[in-house]
């Protein structure tokens, strides 16, 4: 993560790194697994009218690591999980001990992985923070066997509408689809590579996910088979977005990443891209915002079609992909947001404005 000051139009800019240069920008310490809090240590502060460049991952890069993971310092880093060490622990807002459906630390009890929180000196409850995103970029694959390359993961999982309701056997299933995309940005559009049907994973610590139930699980390439030529002629649009943008609610220390709230959260709309500007309500002191659940083809309606993201999909469908973004952040002060009844984060992009969240 890294810091350019200045003006809106990016003068008289002077960047600094996080804390030690020379460390990748997407690490552990700068990342957590499915929660918001109040309480968290801010990664960054900044002043208001900062310009902020965060990098996010897609909790769902465990599909492919060779596509995903593999060459890359901080998502190597990130995802470490082995027998003897996990680095990003918690993951979710359950239980550390996992005693409620024992998956493990934090429950999966949200699942998406945010970059933050960054602080904003000088914001207090009651305020609005305004977040415009200047430029969003995919993360390329690191691995030189992809080069010029992004990939993101679709999943077609229990949580789908459709998942009780297929067609064809077997019945129920789970079915990964991984997608490419340019990392240069010469091409607009995705294609699907292969898919596979999730089979029941034993993690690092010896869990058995017999379905998605937990984030980060490291996918067995050899317990699945891999269907290539799938799709075939079929392109998704690329529309670059984050499925997860928020400032910290203050009703309770650990909050679910997957319900949004009038904190945004777990938005999940392609809208919130490149150009669009959000404004949340600040909840808590500094504001504490972070990002993530990168994403690429949301449709709309949503619930119809599939979606490619560089993020997880909530219907039967969605790619994630890990993407660094550009934005602006800037503090409305005085606006009395929080007292509203109807308080709740809003949306402005090119053509209306959009409520976001459910209270």
């Amino acid at each position: 993560m890294k810091i350019s000051k200045g003006g809106r139009n990016g003068s008289d800019r002077r960047s600094c790194r996080g804390d030690q240069p020379g460390q990748p920008l997407c690490r552990p310490g700068y990342r957590r697994n499915g929660y918001f809090s109040r309480s968290l240590k801010p990664v960054l502060a900044v002043d208001s009218g900062d310009f902020v460049t965060i990098e996010t991952l897609t909790h769902h890069a465990y599909d492919d690591h060779a596509r995903m993971i593999a060459g890359d310092p901080g998502a190597e880093s990130v995802f470490l999980w082995t027998k003897d060490a996990k680095n990003v622990d918690r993951r979710g807002a359950g239980p550390m001990n996992a005693s409620i459906h024992g998956r493990g630390a934090g429950e999966g009890l949200g699942v998406h992985i945010c970059t933050g929180p960054v602080l904003v000196r000088d914001a207090e409850p009651g305020d609005v923070l305004a977040v415009r995103i200047l430029d969003v970029k995919p993360r390329g694959c690191h691995n030189p066997s992809f080069a010029g390359r992004a990939f993101g993961s679709n999943a077609a999982a229990w949580w789908g509408f459709h998942y009780n309701d297929l067609l064809t056997d077997p019945k129920p299933r789970e079915v990964i689809t991984i997608y490419e995309l340019d990392a240069t940005g010469g091409r607009n559009w995705a294609h699907a590579v292969y898919n596979y049907r999730w089979v029941p994973q034993t993690d690092p610590f010896g869990v058995v996910h017999r379905i998605i139930d937990y984030p980060g699980v490291p996918v067995d390439h050899a317990l699945v088979v891999e269907n290539h030529g799938i799709l075939n002629g079929v392109r998704i649009p690329v529309r670059p977005h984050f499925g997860v943008i928020a400032v910290a609610p203050s009703e309770a220390e650990f909050v679910d990443s997957i319900p949004p709230g009038y904190f945004g959260g777990n938005i999940d709309d392609w809208r919130i891209g490149k150009g669009a500007v959000m404004y949340f309500p600040v909840a808590v002191p500094g504001a504490l915002f972070s990002v993530g659940d990168p994403g690429t083809g949301l449709p709309e309606p949503r619930w119809l079609t599939c979606i490619i993201r560089c993020w997880k999909p909530r219907t039967n469908g969605s790619c994630t992909v890990s993407v660094s973004r550009t934005i602006w952040l800037s503090l409305v002060k005085g606006r009395r947001a929080r007292s509203s009844p109807n308080r709740r984060s809003t949306a402005r992009c090119a053509t209306h404005f959009a409520r976001c969240g459910t209270s």
